[in-house]
């Protein structure tokens, strides 16, 4: 059955994350992508007790939920939109994990929205895990360089959110329907401000945690059958 919903970018987006296979990423491709992940799980040890962690531990442990997805390193299970949140933060912290020009953070959100919401669909193999995270890597970095200038919004929250929210679709598979509402939904939770780097506020590393909650609950609110935006990019 033809799709009912309009073409376009988004589609053209949806499309191809749906559709990547293994095959069409090189070997070059994938070291450089477990390069980021080597440095990223680096840079979350060393976030693991920055400020602010302990803090939002300490809130989601008193939230509960679900026992779906580990937060690393604290042996607590919780809803996965919510691990990935707080993996995401130690990611970010101490700002030591892979950047991009204009000051994007893609890994520090998209990997941990990956580690969830493998574990929210019971496993997936470490091929397939990689194959996410070069769908999330390449859709970031088109949208982060079609536009450098972000006018005080954080590429972080818009950008790396559209990227988690593509390699969570993939990893969920969403079928391209679905991954056209998703981005819409996503497009919906977009826009944290840039302000947080200038004031050096906590926001600025609670900004990743946002791109990766959202993307998964994004995705799970595709799934769902909820509808977004269909014109998003």
């Amino acid at each position: 059955m033809d799709s009912l919903l309009p073409e376009g970018t988004t589609r053209r987006l949806a499309k191809a994350v749906v559709e990547a296979r293994y095959e069409d990423m090189t070997a070059e491709h994938y070291d450089i992508l477990k390069e980021s992940i080597i440095d990223v799980y680096g840079a979350m040890i060393a976030g693991s007790t920055a400020a602010a962690v302990p803090e939002l531990l300490s809130l989601m442990k008193k939230w509960g939920g679900a026992a779906e997805a580990n937060v690393a390193f604290y042996g607590f299970k919780c809803p996965a939109h919510n691990a990935g949140y707080l993996n995401a933060v130690m990611s970010r912290a101490l700002d030591y994990e892979d950047n991009e020009e204009n000051g994007s953070h893609p890994t520090a959100s998209i990997w941990p929205a990956i580690v969830a919401a493998s574990q929210l669909v019971g496993g997936i193999s470490g091929k397939e895990a990689l194959l996410a995270f070069g769908v999330g890597r390449d859709i970031e970095a088109r949208l982060n360089l079609a536009n450098l200038k972000y006018d005080g919004f954080d590429p972080v929250t818009t950008a790396a959110l559209f990227g988690s929210t593509a390699a969570v679709g993939k990893i969920m598979g969403l079928n391209e329907d679905q991954m056209v509402e998703a981005f819409g939904i996503a497009l919906n939770e977009a826009g944290g401000t840039w302000q947080s780097n200038m004031d050096s506020a906590l926001t600025v590393r609670m900004n990743n945690g946002q791109a990766t909650r959202n993307a998964i609950l994004s995705c799970e609110y595709a799934q769902l059958g909820l509808t977004g935006a269909h014109n998003v990019f």
